[in-house]
Order: C-alpha cells, then structure tokens, then sequence
C-alpha cells in the first residue's frame, strides 16, 4: 500500500509530465498482450481477453480526455496497467506451457523410437527425419497451433 501512494503522489504531483509516458506504456503493454492472445487465434474467449485490454487502455485515455479528476485518472491507469499486466502473463504462460508440451511430446516419441530400434540401425536416422515432420503435424494439430510453428 507505501507503494501505490507513493506511485499516486508522484503521479498527482507530475500529473501533466506523466501523461505521455502513461500512454506510450499503456499502448505498448496492450499491444504486447494483444500480439499473445491474437497467437492462440480467434475465439470467442481469446476476442474477450482482446475486448479487456482494449477497454483497459481506453478507460484511461477516455479519463484523461474527458478531464476527470486527478485521481480518477490515475484508479483508471492503474488498475488499466494492472488488467493488460495481467493478460499478458496468462498468455505467456499458456504459450510457455504450449511449448513445453510439445518438447515433452518430441523426447517421448524419440524415446519410443530408440526402445523399437536397436543402435546398430542404419534406417534408424532416416525414420526419425521421417517422424521429424510427422510430430510436428500431429502435436501442432492436436493443440490447434498452426501459427506457432
């Protein structure tokens, strides 16, 4: 609580100087969500995290604009910022852990391949560059992530 009212008398005090920083951050961390959540592609649920960083940056730029008070202005940017923070760390933990399972996935077919064939193969690297493109169909289909790979 020390810091946010230290953060708000410093955004009471510079009010006018902090304006344009408070923008360009509110843009830029929105538009790093929006690139995240846009990776998943288009659902209904991915066009409602869309609509709230959207509606979190505007309800500032709306505050601002329409010259609320001080204060309301900065409640609107800071729990603005905290809504886009918070979007954005979902999607990239769910990003993350997509890749997770998917490097999982490649190490357990690799390991059923080296159980089904013994070191001495000399077709051994030719199925495996032939499983290669088979495992990147298979999980990218399973999770839905074209665009990723």
């Amino acid at each position: 609580m020390k810091l946010y009212k230290s953060v708000e008398d410093f955004y009471l005090s510079h009010f006018y100087l902090v304006i344009p920083l408070a923008i360009i951050l509110l843009s830029c961390v929105g538009g790093f969500a929006v690139y995240y959540i846009t990776l998943k592609g288009m659902s209904l649920f991915n066009f409602t995290q869309m609509l709230l960083c959207v509606a979190g940056a505007m309800f500032y730029l709306t505050s601002i604009l329409g010259q609320m008070p001080r204060k309301t202005s900065f409640v609107f940017l800071f729990y603005g910022l905290l809504l886009e923070l918070l979007l954005l760390a979902f999607n990239l933990l769910f990003l993350i852990s997509i890749q997770f399972f998917y490097l999982a996935d490649i190490l357990y077919i690799c390991s059923l391949i080296d159980a089904v064939f013994d070191e001495r193969s000399l077709s051994k690297l030719t199925i495996l560059n032939t499983l290669n493109c088979l495992i990147v169909f298979v999980v990218s289909h399973r999770y839905g992530f074209w665009d990723i790979y």
